[in-house]
C-alpha cells in the first residue's frame, strides 16, 4: 500500500467521523473535458482544515 493509499484511506475514516461536527463546502468547476471538484471540510473541534481536490474526465 502507497502512502498515498493510506493517507486517502485514514482521511476517508477522519472525515466520516468528523461529518457530524464541522463545515463542508463543495466547488464544482467543468472546464472543457474535465469536471473538478473541490470539497473543503473544516473541523470544528480541532483546528483542521481539509481541501480535498478530484478532476473527472467527461466522455
Amino acid at each position: 500500500m502507497t502512502a498515498m493509499q493510506h493517507q486517502h484511506k485514514s482521511w476517508h475514516k477522519n472525515h466520516k467521523e468528523n461529518k457530524k461536527i464541522g463545515t463542508t463546502a463543495k466547488l464544482q468547476i467543468e472546464q472543457h473535458r474535465y469536471k473538478w471538484v473541490m470539497t473543503i471540510f473544516i473541523s470544528e473541534d480541532h483546528p483542521v482544515l481539509v481541501l480535498r481536490l478530484t478532476s473527472t474526465l467527461i466522455l
